[in-house]
Parts: structure tokens; C-alpha cells; sequence
């Protein structure tokens, strides 16, 4: 049925209730200030007391015609006062309610989790693997040979990325830059192909500089080598793949590899 005007939101509403330790006499504070007797329910050991014969009350002071033991059972449910909600009680919402696309059978058991502008954090298929599409990843080789200078840290600079090889565009392809979108834990691999028998050290480098000590590789073999490592970054810090050899060569095109993932 139409109508004009803002749609009403339903609520669900409980009386508020205060729990009184009696201290063997007949005035007590109340959580809440009340305008009389009758805006409140008083019980003594579970027998609701009535208004302006068994208290009184004034403001926030609560006034017994008895006095109270601390042994007594002493609670004021407010009247007057509604607690109320949008939030549906815990366990009152069945699948059938849910306008989501997860399908709900006691646990979360198949579906998709949505960010909140809507896009698909991740699935949840019926043999429970879980994908997470836009989980942000890069994997790039060099475009071409690159020369680097003995006993200096090489950054290594002009990649491509196959299809689906750089999710969220993380990594420019040009500086050989990967950009942290978000704080976390990342893994990040290089490998290293060049045409030297002699040494080569392999090292990530983060804003510029070495990340650890022990994060250079020695391989000393003639194909070259790898290197991994999970560096923990803060939102927009950033991480180059460097080589250092121990004499001029040349880092090899197509064999030589950096990639990465955000691991949580």
C-alpha cells in the first residue's frame, strides 16, 4: 500500500530493569529519576509492592514504608522507561528473512561476503574452499635484459604482468614498485636469472631500503637465484626486488620474476 512520507522502522522494545542490594533500610537511588510511585514496579523477593503505599519515590530517590535486608530479592523495573532497538533479538532471524545470497543451514556453509559498497570479499563453495577474487597480488617478469652494476644494490624496474597477474593494480609495472593498499602481513618471492658464475646477493627493499640484514640471499650458483620473504607493511609503504651482484651483468628477461600477496 503507498503512502507519503518516510517509511517506519519497527523496533523492538523490553522495560529496563535495576537490580537494588538492600542495606537494612528504606532509601535508595535509582538509576533513572521518575515523576511518581507510578512509573515504576518494586519487588521484594518476587511480591510487587504497590505504588505510594509500600514507596514512594522523588526524582532519583526511592523511598520503602519497610525497611530492606541485604538478603532480600530488591528490583525496580521501570515503566516509563522503554529500551528500544533496531536490532532484532539474538536467534529470532531464520534463513528465510535473510535478503543476502548466503544460504544459511546453522553455520555459514555456502555463499559470498560482500564488502560494504558491495563488492565480493569472498566465496564459499559447497566443498568449503574459499576464494577471495580481489585479494590484492601481483606477479610480473622483466620486459627485457637489465644491466646491473657490480657490488650495488640493482633495483629492478620494467615488468609486465600476464592477465589476472596484478590484482588491483598494486604494482607499478614501471618502477617495480608494490604498494601495500592496506596494513598487514606479505609475502613477497623474487627470482633471478643472469649470465654469472660469480655471486649474486637478492634483497627486498622497503621505501628505499634494505627490510632486514638477513634478507640477502647469497646463491653464488651461475643461473642465479631466489629469494622469499613476509614483510609486515603499513598502508602505502612500498617494496622494490633488488639484485647485487659481485660483478656486471646482466639480469635476464622473461627468467627473472617478482611477485607477491597480501596474506591477512
Amino acid at each position: 500500500m503507498g503512502y507519503v512520507g518516510n517509511q517506519t522502522t519497527n523496533s523492538f522494545t523490553s522495560m529496563e530493569k535495576q537490580d537494588i542490594t538492600g542495606n537494612g533500610g528504606a532509601n535508595y537511588t535509582l538509576s533513572h529519576a521518575v515523576a511518581n510511585a507510578n512509573e515504576i514496579e518494586v519487588f521484594v523477593n518476587n511480591v510487587r509492592q504497590e505504588p505510594t503505599v509500600a514507596y514512594s519515590v522523588s526524582g532519583t530517590t526511592l523511598t520503602m514504608t519497610g525497611n530492606v535486608a541485604s538478603t532480600d530479592s530488591f528490583y525496580v523495573v521501570y515503566q516509563g522507561k522503554a529500551v528500544g532497538t533496531i536490532v532484532t533479538p539474538d536467534g529470532s532471524v531464520s534463513s528465510a528473512k535473510l535478503d543476502t545470497n548466503i544460504a544459511v543451514a546453522g553455520n555459514l556453509d555456502v555463499g559470498t561476503i560482500r564488502s560494504t559498497n558491495g563488492t565480493t570479499a569472498a566465496t564459499i563453495d559447497a566443498s568449503g574452499i574459499i576464494t577471495k577474487p580481489n585479494q590484492p597480488s601481483f606477479t610480473g617478469h622483466l620486459t627485457s635484459n637489465q644491466a646491473l652494476t657490480a657490488y650495488q644494490a640493482n633495483f629492478l624496474t620494467g615488468f609486465t604482468c600476464p592477465s589476472h597477474g596484478n590484482v588491483g593494480s598494486h604494482f607499478n609495472t614501471s618502477n617495480g614498485r608494490f604498494t601495500a593498499p592496506v596494513t598487514g602481513f606479505y609475502l613477497f618471492t623474487g627470482a633471478v636469472q643472469c649470465d654469472l658464475s660469480n655471486a649474486i646477493h637478492i634483497a627486498f627493499y622497503m621505501n628505499g631500503a634494505a627490510y632486514e640484514a638477513d634478507s640477502w640471499i647469497n646463491q653464488g650458483a651461475s643461473l642465479g637465484g631466489y629469494a622469499t620473504r613476509i614483510m609486515y607493511l603499513t598502508t602505502n609503504q612500498y617494496v622494490n626486488l633488488t639484485v647485487l651482484p659481485t660483478a656486471t651483468t646482466n639480469a635476464s628477461a622473461n627468467r627473472t620474476r617478482f611477485q607477491g600477496y597480501l596474506l591477512g
